[in-house]
């Protein structure tokens, strides 16, 4: 369905106010804790639609997260709590705060200001005694005691002392922390594969479910950037301003002497030489890159995909990348080619098949065909997950 003439010459009377009102949704955060218990009722309750628009889950909840394993974290008045698919409670709300389940298990705070896990029972199932829980990633969780970090299995032993200021979760079997004032990086045993001497550590993403070849991790020495593998052998040594872990046999990292950014092979030689004022890495073998206030992609050899004519471009989500063009939005494929031409108010990541966009009335949902699929009818819409997406109403 596309939008009519009348959508179409409205956005651009409305758009900069649209923006200003949208913007803060456009890169969602995930939850984190939830501090205080002096929330109030909201005037617009939240609920939940399936992948036709039907509501499925009533309005009657004051904030809500999307589902996760199955459960969905959810707030009524001042205590949180979890529902199932079908919108029956897991227990009646009773958490000061809560995170999404993650392999299982979901951390939850008590009255007592200390936190601990439930099962997809609901059950507390290690005991509240942390004051930070953070979710487990590889059977591990990073918790916190006092001002130090360590690491529980998922019976609440604990697996890796209490010794780090920071600590991230665990990606490859790798975990960057923070001891001394430094980063460094450990496996799952808590032996250190980097040493606590860096100022940054960047592990690479993964690769449509596979690990990234070749896998170099970046650190950041004395102000610059070098690469080592997982075994913590330095590949190359720190020279660059600024640099990116490895992503498809390539690594973005900027020129001392010009100041540009290109992308490295892991032979420290130049794949697509450094001219670039900025890349990014996209996905599907493409990086952003701008020239002046445009931005475009290359591939992996430095071959220009999409010119720089665009005023944004995003990263790909399910094979589609959101641009903007002459102020209004739409989707670019890998191979550059535009999906519709620009008609949308705004334009978000493609998530389960479907994309939020702003017309004019609101935010609805399209599909790959840029059909319409759920009109405007919500005063906000969040990405779908797990076939559900929250929904508020007027």
């Amino acid at each position: 369905m596309p939008l009519s003439h009348r959508t179409l010459i409205s956005w651009g009377i409305c758009l900069p106010l649209c923006l200003l009102l949208l913007s803060s949704c456009q890169n969602e955060p995930q939850l984190q804790d939830e501090n205080g218990s002096d929330y109030t009722t909201s005037k617009h309750p939240w609920g939940y639609i399936n992948s036709t628009g039907q509501l499925v889950i009533p309005y009657r909840f004051d904030d809500c997260r999307n589902f996760k394993e199955g459960l969905a974290v959810v707030r009524i008045k001042d205590k949180w709590g979890f529902i199932r698919q079908d919108g029956s409670f897991l227990q009646p709300p009773s958490w000061l705060a809560a995170r999404d389940f993650s392999e299982g298990l979901a951390a939850v705070r008590l009255p007592e200001q200390l936190e601990g896990y439930v099962d997809s029972t609901g059950q507390l199932c290690i005991p509240a005694q942390f004051q930070e829980a953070r979710s487990f990633h590889g059977g591990l969780a990073a918790v916190r005691q006092q001002q130090l970090f360590g690491y529980i299995d998922k019976k609440g032993q604990l697996r890796i002392p209490l010794q780090f200021e920071k600590a991230g979760p665990f990606e490859h079997g790798l975990a960057v922390v923070k001891k001394n004032g430094h980063y460094g990086l450990i496996d799952t045993s808590g032996k250190f594969v980097l040493a606590p001497q860096y100022e940054r550590i960047l592990l690479p993403k993964i690769e449509k479910d596979s690990l990234p070849r070749p896998f170099l991790i970046a650190f950041k020495k004395d102000g610059l950037y070098g690469f080592a593998d997982r075994q913590g052998k330095q590949k190359m040594p720190a020279r660059y301003p600024k640099a990116q872990a490895f992503q498809e046999g390539v690594a973005i990292a900027k020129e001392k002497q010009n100041g540009r950014y290109g992308l490295l092979l892991p032979s420290g030689k130049w794949a697509v030489s450094p001219t670039y004022e900025s890349l990014q890495y996209a996905g599907e073998g493409r990086w952003i890159f701008r020239k002046g206030e445009l931005f475009g992609m290359i591939d992996a050899q430095g071959r220009e995909v999409v010119p720089a004519r665009y005023q944004q471009l995003y990263t790909f989500s399910e094979g589609l990348a959101p641009y903007q063009r002459d102020r209004l939005w739409s989707y670019l494929t890998p191979d550059g080619e535009e999906l519709t031409p620009p008609q949308f108010g705004l334009a978000w990541a493609f998530k389960e098949g479907y994309a939020r966009v702003g017309f004019y009335e609101g935010i609805g949902c399209i599909d790959k065909k840029a059909e319409v699929v759920i009109t405007p009818n919500f005063l906000e819409l969040r990405d779908f997950s797990e076939g559900l997406a929250r929904v508020q109403n007027f």
